[in-house]
């Protein structure tokens, strides 16, 4: 009961104290001959009025009589408070200069019954308690500016952790950056294999022409001439007219020729 009734109103000091550092059984220093440890102890986050609170917490009238260690805690506070349940301990039975709270009688908050009195601190007193704080109570929050607080803000990895995390990363770059080479070398071979079947298309075809013009020429027409197509009427009437036709357009094709091989260029 006394273990669970302490336990209640160290959260409500620490609701108490959120916006401050505050810490639980507060040792005094490194564990060793001299050592005491506080039920709480917080300290305002506050340069121009700094202000370091001692609390020790008495869930029976026994524990309250009784406790002798008190005073040992003075010099690493400058108010020292005895804490405990409604009405259980009197104003009057509290030593000079020390603080008094209770818990409300709803069990919702913690409310001062007499103020302690503020007194100044060596700082030589603290240095021990402040290195405790420091090394062992304290969670370091890395920066965002850090390559770990960017990625593992919330977590420090360990060493393990962090190095198959990066082999990890580092096989998954080299698979996509693989694919990614691969996925060009296709997309170059089809281009380049469609230009050379479309080249030798036009040479085929260009061939062809070549074979038309210089027929052309043997019978005395220029097939880029303007008249070009009543020349042809004038000379080959006497051939079929399917063979007419395609020589008609032979101007029009080696015209459509230059155009395609000028994309190709």
């Amino acid at each position: 009961m006394s273990r669970l009734a302490s336990d209640k109103i160290k959260k409500l000091l620490e609701v108490r104290h959120n916006k401050d550092v505050f810490v639980t059984e507060c040792k005094t220093g490194s564990s060793g001959a001299g050592m005491q440890s506080l039920d709480a102890w917080a300290m305002k986050k506050s340069y121009s009025k700094p202000l370091i609170v001692g609390y020790e917490i008495k869930v029976s009238r026994g524990d309250f009589l009784n406790d002798t260690k008190w005073q040992g805690y003075m010099p690493y506070c400058n108010e020292l408070y005895f804490v405990t349940p409604y009405a259980m301990v009197q104003p009057n039975e509290i030593p000079e200069g020390v603080g008094l709270m209770w818990v409300s009688k709803n069990g919702s908050t913690v409310r001062t019954k007499v103020k302690a009195k503020w007194r100044p601190l060596l700082p030589e007193n603290i240095n021990s308690l402040f290195t405790y704080v420091l090394m062992t109570r304290t969670k370091i929050v890395h920066s965002d500016f850090s390559v770990l607080g960017r990625k593992e803000a919330r977590k420090k990895p360990s060493g393990t952790e962090f190095w198959t995390g990066w082999l990890k990363d580092k096989d998954l770059s080299y698979e996509f950056g693989r694919r990614v080479e691969g996925e060009i070398k296709k997309r170059l071979t089809e281009e380049v294999n469609n230009v050379k079947n479309e080249n030798q298309r036009l040479k085929y075809r260009m061939d062809g022409y070549d074979k038309i013009v210089a027929m052309c020429k043997k019978l005395g027409i220029d097939p880029e001439d303007y008249n070009a197509e009543n020349d042809f009427r004038k000379k080959v009437s006497g051939i079929s007219r399917r063979l007419l036709n395609t020589i008609l357009h032979v101007k029009d094709d080696l015209k459509s020729l230059e155009e395609e091989l000028e994309k190709v260029k």
